[in-house]
């Protein structure tokens, strides 16, 4: 048929179009280069919102890291982090150094006592010894004397070796 007009006749023939392959390829290489681009600028995008957001997330433990290089030996029992109250992980990451400190600074008062005690109990034979020493060096003495001055010398001397066997 000559002419196809209405929906009772069937389709006897078609005709197929075509293009050239060039300008397909053309504007398929132009959308990938374009995709590229775009997928390079969005991770770098990406790269520099992650930098930023990791450095304000780490600036919290810069600061405790920054105020527990500064503490000193003096400064253990009285020295306490800030604890951020927008972290919870770095509040309770603080909360645990503060506590720690808080231990340190116990055990070193508790040090600094025995250390007083020690010396003060170490003193008081000494001073003995030195007391006896002096007057038994002033003048001549008898030899019951002089062996009186090292019994008792003998005895501070007993006296010092069991507070160093104790500590």
């Amino acid at each position: 048929p000559s002419q196809l007009t209405g929906a009772d006749l069937p389709i006897a023939a078609w005709a197929q179009v075509g293009t050239p392959v060039g300008w397909f390829h053309d504007r398929t290489n132009r959308l990938t280069a374009w995709l590229g681009l775009a997928g390079a600028v969005l991770c770098v995008g990406v790269l520099v919102c992650l930098h930023f957001l990791t450095g304000q997330w780490l600036r919290s433990l810069r600061q405790a890291a920054a105020a527990a290089a500064r503490a000193g030996n003096r400064e253990l029992g009285t020295l306490r982090l800030a604890a951020p109250t927008d972290e919870p992980e770095i509040a309770q990451l603080t909360g645990a150094f503060n506590r720690l400190l808080e231990r340190l600074g116990e055990a070193q008062a508790s040090q600094q006592r025995l250390v007083a005690d020690a010396a003060h109990e170490l003193r008081t034979p000494l001073t003995i010894l030195r007391g006896e020493i002096q007057v038994a060096l002033r003048r001549d003495r008898s030899p019951d004397r002089y062996r009186e001055v090292l019994r008792s010398n003998a005895d501070e001397v007993d006296r010092l070796c069991r507070i160093v066997e104790h500590l």
